[in-house]
């Protein structure tokens, strides 16, 4: 068991253009205050893809649909009938899995790091996303509940891929939210007086 997770880490400030000052001390109070407002700025963007990135996992898991997961919806599989239980016909028997997927963003020494996914994953979610073997079918419903069995014959159950999904569009909005985020830095700046 462990954390299963895609990582996304913070650009530099100075990384992002080159500036030339004719005043030096000017400048250093100029990219001083930059970079504070950049790092204010980025905290909140950061969690917002946060929030992107799990939403779209979570989409994910619920698109996922398994046969199971549709006779488990309709309450019906070889001919007999039972509750229907679940949230959808996705991967989402009890909804523990869809609820905990999680981001969180390690601030330390100025590095930034966002990361979307289980941080205590079981092995059920391993399984989920990235794929198994079964030998388990449908036995019978026993007083409305129903009943698994072990076959002999193995069959693949393909994983979700839920993750790879987050981090694709986090990926994907990244670049423009850097832009985003230097330019509120900059607005900041201007705000406050300096000029850039």
């Amino acid at each position: 068991m462990g954390d299963i997770r895609y990582s996304l880490n913070k650009p530099n400030p100075g990384d992002l253009l080159t500036v030339d000052f004719d005043d030096i001390s000017k400048g250093k109070n100029v990219m001083g205050d930059l970079a504070k407002y950049f790092e204010e700025t980025w905290e909140y963007a950061l969690k917002t893809l946060g929030t992107a990135g799990v939403n779209r996992v979570r989409k994910k898991i619920r698109a996922s649909e398994t046969q199971w997961g549709k006779k488990r919806m309709s309450g019906m599989a070889k001919g007999i009938s039972f509750p229907p239980y679940g949230r959808s016909t996705g991967r989402e028997d009890t909804g523990l899995m869809y609820d905990e997927v999680s981001y969180r963003w390690e601030n330390s020494l100025g590095y930034q790091k966002l990361e979307i996914g289980w941080f205590l994953a079981e092995d059920y979610f391993w399984w989920q996303e990235y794929g198994f073997i079964s030998q388990t079918y449908f036995r019978h419903a026993n007083r409305g509940i129903p009943s698994f069995g072990r076959s002999k014959r193995q069959y693949k159950v393909k994983g979700m891929q839920s993750l790879s999904e987050g981090y694709k569009l986090i990926k994907h909005l990244r670049p423009s939210w850097v832009s985003g985020v230097w330019n509120e830095a900059v607005r900041k700046l201007n705000n406050k007086g300096g000029t850039f």
